[in-house]
């Protein structure tokens, strides 16, 4: 599915953590790679006890298999790895990407970024003076209609923002976490959140993605109903942005009947959009008095035309309309396979392996010379960074008996 920016499986990748019994993440990110024709899954570290490791890197059937991550980094020159993924806990993020930066590798790694501000604000230095690339893997921003959204909002289609919202529901964590319990409450593993950071912070990123604005303050409220927990498992937290305008971001994993529905909201003063994980190949858009206008992945045609008509143009402008029919020729490499064959979350995550290797090709045919991450449509470490201040904005919150704050920015 991968457009070829590069020789054919020519980007290696090295992942670190996932392939344990329950890792979910590094079946995903596994999945994700093997799609990409640029892409291969070459070599592992993927337990943390080493023989372990060197089992499932079999398993796998890796071609270069590593009984830690120390030795896959120390060795990414010699078999030509072009990049590592971080597929492990939260606790351990900070010391893998900082040893792998170290030894002048890229990196691409699950979120939250760190378990600290000031660990967060370390790698982003450190990428940024050594100009080497590294991502951060929010996934949801990879689906081609979440980016459509965000051309919607930026092309100003809606016109000025009203109101923006960012739901996500889930219901596993209503029962006992049975073998997830023991590194999900233990705050020294997961951070001062479970739920605010395992997925509210997917809100925060959406609504930042989407409008293109970073927070300025935060109320944050969390609660704690399930068994035997210390941490959060709902939440609710409303942002206010330097527009003026605010937005209601909650999550639960809590909530009956909800497996996966990440939902994003966007109603201004012409329309608005509602759009859902769970329903990801949809973008539900609305403008004006016309009907509701259904936008399937691979049949955008239909909304540049509803955009084109005379009507339309009339109660959006020229400019906005001309301007979205120019932003949306930039996402057509993400649009995937044609409406009615759904990809969903494991091609959205293998977007963000494209562009990232898309990003690494390039440094490296640079001679390694930075590049601007802006650039490249992956979130980075300075967005990695900022969701962090976010965290460590609600943990301030929640501490002051859920109240606003303001979330401190580190330049």
């Amino acid at each position: 599915m991968s457009l070829l920016f590069a020789p054919r499986h020519s980007i290696k990748v090295g992942m670190v953590g996932g392939g344990g019994p329950s890792a979910f993440f590094g079946n995903a990110h596994r999945r994700a790679i093997s799609l990409l024709e640029t892409h291969r899954l070459f070599a592992g570290a993927l337990r943390s006890k080493p023989e372990e490791a060197h089992a499932a890197g079999e398993e796998w059937d890796l071609e270069q298999v590593y009984g830690n991550h120390e030795a896959m980094a120390g060795d990414a020159q010699h078999v030509g790895l072009s990049y590592i993924t971080i597929v492990t806990p939260n606790c351990s993020h900070f010391p893998v990407a900082k040893y792998a930066l170290q030894q002048g590798v890229p990196v691409f790694c699950e979120k939250p970024l760190t378990m600290t501000v000031e660990q967060a604000v370390e790698l982003r230095d450190l990428a940024r003076d050594k100009g080497i690339p590294f991502g951060v893997a929010h996934t949801y921003s990879g689906h081609y209609t979440m980016k459509v959204l965000r051309i919607l909002v930026e092309a100003g289609i809606f016109g000025a923002l009203r109101r923006r919202n960012a739901f996500y529901w889930q219901d596993w964590q209503r029962v006992n976490l049975g073998i997830q319990q023991e590194h999900r409450q233990d705050p020294t593993k997961s951070g001062v959140f479970n739920c605010n950071g395992d997925i509210n912070t997917h809100n925060e990123w959406a609504l930042r993605y989407v409008i293109g604005l970073l927070p300025t303050h935060v109320l944050c409220q969390t609660d704690v109903y399930g068994p035997d927990r210390v941490l959060d498992d709902d939440v609710n937290t409303l942002l206010w942005y330097p527009d003026g305008g605010s937005a209601l971001s909650a999550a639960s994993q809590i909530a009956n009947g909800h497996e996966n529905d990440h939902q994003i909201g966007i109603y201004g003063a012409l329309g608005g959009a509602d759009w859902r994980q769970e329903d990801s190949g949809h973008l539900s858009v609305s403008l004006g008095d016309f009907p509701v206008a259904d936008v399937r992945r691979g049949g955008i045609g239909r909304l540049v035309n509803l955009l084109q008509t005379d009507a339309v143009r009339k109660l959006c402008g020229d400019g906005p309309v001309d301007h979205f029919a120019y932003l949306i020729k930039s996402i057509a490499w993400a649009c995937g396979l044609p409406t009615g064959h759904e990809e969903a979350f494991i091609c959205a995550l293998a977007h963000h392996h494209h562009e990232f290797g898309r990003w690494v090709h390039d440094w490296n045919e640079g001679c390694r010379k930075p590049l601007e991450a802006k650039n490249y449509d992956v979130p980075n470490a300075q967005d990695g960074l900022e969701g962090m201040e976010f965290l460590a904005a609600c943990k301030k919150s929640v501490d002051e008996g859920n109240v606003k704050v303001e979330i401190a920015r580190n330049k």
